[in-house]
């Protein structure tokens, strides 16, 4: 809990320094809400690892930014504590093309996965992925606690009261078809000056959240790693006014508000969380943010509607 409380704050000093150019009100309003939310508190609690998964990400993104494919790489690398939620940045990868990045995470990642477990015996890895492949059963010998997910099997498991795996999976698989589809139509377009990456990077991110079969509220910090690259994206070189901080600080305090209610919710037999997770994937796919005070469509929009 000590290490995890750490890493938090570090956490909240390297995405402060990434948000230098956003006024001092939404950025201190945003750091908060990210250190404070029911995700990043269940990450310390619980000592979860989705803190060094935000990690990876973070500093992936960052590397990225700056054309240091192989360093992003192998900053991914932390993310192998979960690799399914690796699916999105790896498919990026491949659509575009770079193969140092995915080099690089294959030089560490390949081993890091197969060694320990054949060094063990030849048994093990077979006997971890057979034991993996009971998980979306929910077999009895197996406490995945389905009906408290924050993802679509979360859903129907505690709207109906059982886990079986035909009940859930054709509304995950058709939830990740279609994210995949709109992913896929963004990550194929690439600006000359890099413009885009903010936006491909965050769908990137947010398509393990909609698909993965196993989903906990701990994991749910990661939706905080497009927020801060909306945020940055929003005030980069421009001049903000009053009203545009106003609207961005109130639409972070509603953002903590529905996630401890949709979580509190779910404590009580109904896990709805999919549901804000499928609007934030929208709001990254069709209402991602230009520079402040631009009259195209965009995250402010997005505010106003709501």
């Amino acid at each position: 809990m000590g290490l995890s409380a750490l890493l938090l704050a570090a956490l909240v000093r390297v995405m402060s320094s990434h948000l230098a150019h956003v006024p001092a009100l939404p950025r201190r309003v945003f750091l908060a809400v990210f250190a404070f939310s029911m995700p990043a508190v269940a990450a310390v609690i619980f000592g979860q690892v989705d803190l060094i998964i935000f990690a990876g990400f973070l500093l992936a993104y960052l590397l990225l930014r700056d054309e240091r494919p192989v360093a992003a790489g192998f900053a991914l690398s932390l993310v192998l504590f979960k690799p399914q939620f690796l699916v999105g940045v790896v498919l990026m990868l491949l659509v575009w093309r770079q193969w140092r990045a995915l080099a690089a995470l294959a030089c560490v990642g390949v081993p890091l996965l197969t060694i320990p477990a054949l060094l063990t015996s030849p048994g093990t890895l077979l006997g971890n992925l057979s034991y993996l492949g009971k998980y979306p059963g929910h077999d009895e010998g197996l406490s995945v606690n389905a009906e408290l997910m924050s993802n679509w099997r979360g859903f129907v498991t505690s709207l109906t009261g059982h886990h079986e795996a035909w009940l859930w999976m054709p509304g995950l698989a058709l939830i990740a078809v279609a994210a995949l589809a709109i992913a896929v139509s963004r990550w194929r377009w690439r600006s000359a000056d890099g413009e885009a990456l903010g936006q491909q990077y965050a769908l990137a991110i947010m398509l393990p959240l909609l698909i993965t079969p196993h989903l906990h509220t701990q994991s749910l910090v990661l939706i905080f790693i497009p927020g801060a690259i909306a945020l940055q994206k929003y005030f980069e070189r421009a001049v903000p006014s009053n009203v545009d901080s106003a609207k961005l600080v109130a639409w972070m305090l509603s953002l903590y508000a529905v996630v401890f209610a949709l979580w509190f919710v779910g404590t009580q037999g109904l896990a709805m969380m999919v549901f804000l997770l499928l609007f934030l994937y929208w709001l990254c796919a069709y209402r991602w943010t230009p520079r402040a005070g631009s009259r195209s469509v965009t995250l402010q929009a997005a505010s106003r509607s709501s």
